[in-house]
């Protein structure tokens, strides 16, 4: 399984970096996340700016790309550009902090996700601190 994992907190994100440890058991994990935090601006798409990607290791290993955009952007780059082949699942968290209701889709934290699926129908998951994880089968 292909998994393209994001956040809105940034690639350096103690839970994305979980995350990402866990989702290796399940498949190859793509990580393509902001270079800094970008809570409430995952709506938002670049356009008027280079997009700038940096590749970011844990030691020798690759760990992912740093993406100077929203996290809209991350998915985007991570769909189109970064990850070796399609995603069959993209996947944004885990988040820092509890996320509820609207301030959720204020802050943008989920906006990765469900804006993605729209555009490219890869299956989605939103995963938030104190939360539980369930992959589709």
């Amino acid at each position: 399984m292909q998994i393209l994992l994001t956040n809105d907190d940034d690639i350096y994100a103690p839970g994305l970096a979980a995350m990402e440890r866990e989702l290796r058991s399940l498949g190859d994990v793509c990580v393509a996340a902001p270079a800094t935090e970008q809570s409430g601006v995952g709506h938002s798409m670049t356009f008027l700016a280079p997009l700038i990607c940096k590749e970011v290791y844990d030691g020798d290993r690759k760990r992912g790309w740093a993406v100077e955009g929203s996290p809209a952007d991350c998915v985007k780059l991570g769909i189109f550009e970064h990850c070796p082949q399609r995603s069959d699942v993209i996947i944004s968290g885990i988040n820092d902090g509890r996320e509820t209701d609207l301030m959720a889709l204020a802050r943008g934290f989920v906006t990765p996700t469900p804006l993605q699926y729209d555009m490219t129908k890869h299956p989605v998951l939103t995963e938030m601190q104190n939360w539980k994880l369930t992959l589709p089968e």
